[in-house]
């Protein structure tokens, strides 16, 4: 978690490649370069499922978010990136 000037926590979660900003109903998915360019948004009510594929030792796992209008997200994550993906699903109840 990061604070921001105003002292409210900002949700910061990471998968392999991007990270998503957790606030006011909405995520934000940003690169992880240097430069944290966002390049998508999704508001918690286009959110319909999130599916989470458990990763292993060997392999990674994925978070696939499916949004209202039939499109699929597909994100990488690692073992220890697993527990913060089930705690958004249960936040958003899906």
């Amino acid at each position: 978690m990061e604070i921001e000037d105003s002292g409210k926590k900002k949700s910061r979660i990471r998968s392999i490649e991007n990270q998503f900003l957790v606030e006011d109903g909405r995520i934000i998915v940003e690169n992880r370069d240097m430069d944290n360019e966002a390049v998508g948004m999704m508001l918690f009510e286009d959110i319909e499922a999130v599916n989470i594929k458990p990763a292993g030792t060997l392999y990674d796992g994925e978070v696939e978010f499916l949004l209202k209008k039939g499109i699929k997200l597909n994100f990488k994550i690692k073992k220890y990136q697993e527990e913060d993906f089930v705690e958004l699903k249960s936040l958003l109840g899906k």
